[in-house]
Formats: structure tokens, sequence, C-alpha cells
């Protein structure tokens, strides 16, 4: 989804609705506050295999409060950095699955974003940053079969315009 590590920690079940996660706060170690920035107070479209997980999770955790992801308490939200310690950086060293970091799933959605759109601008949207520049500087990575698929792209277009352009010659 494109969120912060703090943003996925503040999240509330309310925030979640059939279409959009909707976010409102940041929580860091547990403490909950404001977002990063003004823009990062927004929505983010909710994309159906999320929406299975978060159904899923909410029959799992049914009756752990107000937050989607609770400390042991349940009072407050966990804190992410070390559920991914604790849980998910083991889970998925079970599966023989390198663990990379929490921004990891962030700039994945970014390069993703752009690799199937085609429009830097729809990551900037989901990761709600202020400008462009900083999407693309620093979430959106290279990636060689986008280079080779833009190229292919290229050469067919080329070669479209080529034969057009041979057609004309002819008929004169």
């Amino acid at each position: 989804m494109g969120l912060r590590p703090g943003e996925i920690s503040a999240l509330k079940w309310d925030d979640a609705d059939d279409d959009w996660i909707h976010v409102r706060r940041s929580a860091w170690r547990g403490i909950v506050g404001t977002t990063k920035t003004n823009e990062s107070f927004a929505s983010v479209p909710l994309i159906s295999p999320v929406r299975e997980m978060l159904d899923a999770w909410k029959l799992q955790s049914a009756g752990n409060g107000q937050w989607l992801f609770p400390n042991n308490r349940g009072d407050r939200p966990c804190n992410m950095s070390q559920y991914a310690q604790r849980v998910i950086a083991p889970a998925l060293k079970s599966k023989g699955i390198k663990w990379h970091g929490l921004y990891a799933g962030r700039r994945a959605a970014a390069t993703l974003l752009v690799q199937l759109t085609g429009d830097a601008v729809a990551s900037q949207y989901v990761l709600r940053h202020k400008n462009l520049q900083t999407t693309t500087a620093f979430y959106v990575k290279p990636i060689q079969t986008a280079a080779v698929g833009g190229m292919k792209l290229v050469e067919a277009e080329l070669a479209k315009r080529m034969a057009l352009a041979a057609g004309k010659g002819e008929g004169q």
C-alpha cells in the first residue's frame, strides 16, 4: 500500500473501509502523533488482496481494540520496527526469503506502480509526497526489464512510422 511503518502502526479499524485506507496519524515507538507531512494525511486506494488480508486479520484478532496492530497490552499501537524484527523477518527467513526492511515495501509499491502505469504521478499519489522529485529520486527504482520493454515499444513505434513514411513516398 506504500504506507510508512509509522502510518501502518497507527492505523485503527475505522481507518479502513471497502475502498480506502485513510491515513490520519503516525506512531513512533508506540507514541501516536501527526503524519510526517500535511500531504501524508490522505487516503490511499485499498486493493482487493490487502482488503482480504485485513478481513482475515480482523477475524483472527477479534476484540483486540481500536488498533489494527496493537501492542501486547492492546492499549497502543505496536512498534512496527520491533514487530518486523520479532515476527516478520523470522517468518520470511524460515521460507528462505531475504528481509529487506520495512521501507522495501514502500519502494516496491512506487516502482511497480510506475512500471505498470508508466506514470510516476500514480506513485507520488500513493506515497503522498509533496513533489514528484522525491518519489522518483528515492523510491522508484530502475528496472532493466522495464527499460527493455520500453525500448521494444520505441522500436515498434519507429518501425510503424518508417512504414507510414515509406507508404507516403510510394504514392507520390
